[in-house]
This record gives C-alpha cells, sequence and structure tokens, in this order.
C-alpha cells in the first residue's frame, strides 16, 4: 500500500499531488496489475476528482474496419523514471535522440486489443501517459500516430468517461485491464490523502 498525498512529509510518490495523464497502473511492464484499490483518508471538498474511462466499450463503439486493423497490433508503453514532468505528458520514444541514454526508461511491448479476464470482453490497451506508439508502424510513423489518436478519441469521449469526486472514506475498487484512470487538475493547498493498494488478481 502506498499513500498518495500532498500533505505527507517525504512522501515517495510524485503521484500525490499533481495532474496526472489517463493511464492504466503499471502499463509499462510486463506484468500489469488487475486492479486497483482507491480510499479516501482525508479530502477537502476541493480536492481534484479521479476521472475514468471504459475502455471495453471503447472498444466496441469502434467502427469494424478499425477493430480489424488494430486486433494484431501491439503497444509499445514507456516511462522514465528520471522524467520529474513525466506525469504532465505522454511518454515519446521518438521524443529522445537514437542515441540516447535509456537506463532510466521502463518500456514493455503489450497487444493493443486485450481479453480482460473474468468478463472474457475485448479491451483498447493504450493510453495517453505512456503508449509511445504503435510497434508495427514505428515510433516515428505519421499513419500510427494517427491510428492511436482514433483509439485516444474513442476512450476518452466524454460519454465513455466518469468523474468521481470524494469525500472521505470512500473506497473505490476498479479493474486496471478495463478501466483508465486520471487525476483532473492540479491539487490545491488543501489536504488530499488517498490509499491506494494495487491488486495482482481479481476474483471479480
Amino acid at each position: 500500500m502506498e499513500y498518495l498525498s500532498n500533505v505527507i512529509e517525504n512522501n515517495p510518490s510524485l503521484a500525490g499531488s499533481r495532474r496526472l495523464l489517463f493511464h492504466n497502473d503499471g502499463a509499462y511492464r510486463q506484468d500489469i496489475a488487475a486492479g486497483t484499490c482507491l480510499y479516501a483518508q482525508d479530502v477537502s471538498p476541493t480536492s481534484p476528482p479521479t476521472a475514468f474511462a471504459n475502455t471495453v466499450r471503447a472498444y466496441e463503439n469502434l467502427p469494424e474496419d478499425i477493430k480489424d486493423k488494430i486486433e494484431n497490433l501491439h503497444a509499445y508503453n514507456m516511462f522514465d523514471t528520471n522524467d520529474t514532468d513525466a506525469e504532465q505528458k505522454r511518454m515519446r520514444l521518438s521524443n529522445y535522440p537514437e542515441d540516447a541514454d535509456l537506463s532510466t526508461v521502463q518500456a514493455t511491448e503489450h497487444p493493443i486489443v486485450i481479453t480482460v479476464p473474468h468478463s472474457g470482453k475485448k479491451a483498447l490497451f493504450v493510453n495517453e501517459f505512456n503508449t509511445s506508439h504503435i510497434v508495427e508502424y514505428g515510433p516515428r510513423s505519421e499513419e500510427g500516430e494517427e491510428l492511436l489518436q482514433t483509439l485516444f478519441a474513442a476512450i476518452y469521449d466524454d460519454a465513455n468517461t466518469y468523474m468521481h469526486h470524494y469525500t472521505n472514506n470512500d473506497l473505490v475498487l476498479f479493474n486496471n485491464l478495463a478501466v483508465q484512470h486520471a487525476r483532473v487538475g492540479q491539487i490545491d493547498n488543501n489536504p488530499r490523502t488517498l490509499r491506494r493498494l494495487v491488486l495482482k488478481t481479481l476474483n471479480w
């Protein structure tokens, strides 16, 4: 368990007080977290909400030709542990010089279309934070980027998102493979402390 907080001293998590783009927890790792639990320990009325996006419904709403096009494609997901502004922008391999030292970059490839355990439904596994590019197109492909933007538009459509405004003692559990989340806006000086537990497996 970790604290996402703007008031706890020596808090190791940079994610505690900053705007955070939509993502799946650990998308840049080979072993993806199955779920996440957030508990609102101490939140002020002005605390920014957490937004959620349904990647199952986003896939279902895609035109059939797009579904066919992405069926066997893979996404390159990455995170640079040395980038202090990482949460504020999309990670893109094309932003690095070709001879750059990537020793601080964690990266992996995942299918763009995954099957969610338990439900058996297909979902999109690309996000606006960690997904650099489509592997089969390459990091500097305009066509690949255009396709990614089409998928992002489906995921982050207003009709496909939900905004949760916290009150103390709220407990939010979500499937990390079927749902993405984001922190909307910068946290002010009022307290916002959440406890986060990342779940390796789900039984629901």
